[in-house]
């Protein structure tokens, strides 16, 4: 885009993962010309955070775009009270999510958790030309804040905003052509499709079910096997040496001392 404020033509999909700065106003008409003339976009747009380093932009110009197309982001940050997270060792930062919707993404992910760090809310609607349907809420314990600025949150607060909350939306529009149709997802956050929360249970199958829609490739939408892992042990030539010690020589021992101990307090 710093050549030509355009989208190739020849792109299957278009990721945009978590900006942190405001997108320029080509940049935005560049991806809504894109969309709307049947390209297929997936827009993972953070809350915008003012803690400490993180200072994430709010993206107004973004955030038209996808209000024009029935997608309002909320400024907001999700905390997830379920006690189920906290048992998976997740944090009220992350939204655990166990139920789905019928959209062809998730319709298959029944009895699937996935989980949403640092999550923002978003509302839907149709508009004229677009088609837009839920994938999933947070859970019915969990509340939205509007406090982005302190990393203390209260709970208490009559301002938070009350669960079940829309993290994720699909939808589509029309383009007026045959056979032509433009798509998108929407999702409140970026960090659950990192490299350090992507092999958090069926997070994996979520994100390449959302590509694989994108991309007009709904055969390949599915819950796909877990990968074997390697379970060696591998061991010095000293450590062999105290298992081999330990379990031909302690061991027996210490039966054959217990079983004598028995037997002599019975005597």
């Amino acid at each position: 885009m710093l050549q030509k404020a355009e989208v190739p033509n020849d792109c299957t999909a278009l990721v945009i993962g978590g900006p942190t700065r405001d997108y320029q106003q080509p940049e935005v008409d560049a991806i809504k010309k894109y969309v709307e003339d049947g390209g297929r976009a997936l827009l993972m747009l953070d809350p915008p955070l003012k803690i400490g380093r993180s200072d994430i932009a709010e993206n107004d110009a973004l955030t038209s775009l996808l209000q024009s197309w029935g997608v309002t982001m909320d400024k907001n940050l999700i905390l997830d009270l379920n006690p189920i997270g906290q048992l998976a060792g997740l944090g009220p930062q992350v939204a655990l999510v166990t139920s789905y919707e019928s959209q062809p993404i998730v319709s298959g992910m029944k009895g699937t958790a996935t989980g949403f760090p640092l999550s923002r809310s978003i509302e839907i609607k149709n508009g004229d030309k677009t088609t837009v349907q839920k994938l999933f809420d947070s859970s019915s314990t969990s509340l939205a804040t509007s406090n982005l600025s302190s990393p203390a949150v209260d709970p208490n607060d009559p301002k938070n905003k009350k669960g079940p909350l829309t993290i994720a939306a699909a939808g589509t529009y029309n383009t007026g052509k045959e056979d032509s149709q433009g798509r998108f997802v929407v999702i409140g956050t970026s960090s659950w499709a990192a490299n350090s929360f992507m092999k958090f249970n069926g997070n994996s199958d979520l994100a390449l079910n959302t590509i694989d829609w994108l991309a007009s490739d709904e055969d390949l939408i599915s819950i796909r096997p877990k990968q074997e892992e390697d379970r060696r042990v591998t061991m010095t030539s000293a450590q062999m040496n105290w298992v081999r010690i330990t379990s031909q020589f302690l061991l027996p021992l210490v039966v054959v001392f217990a079983g004598v101990s028995v037997w002599w307090r019975r005597r």
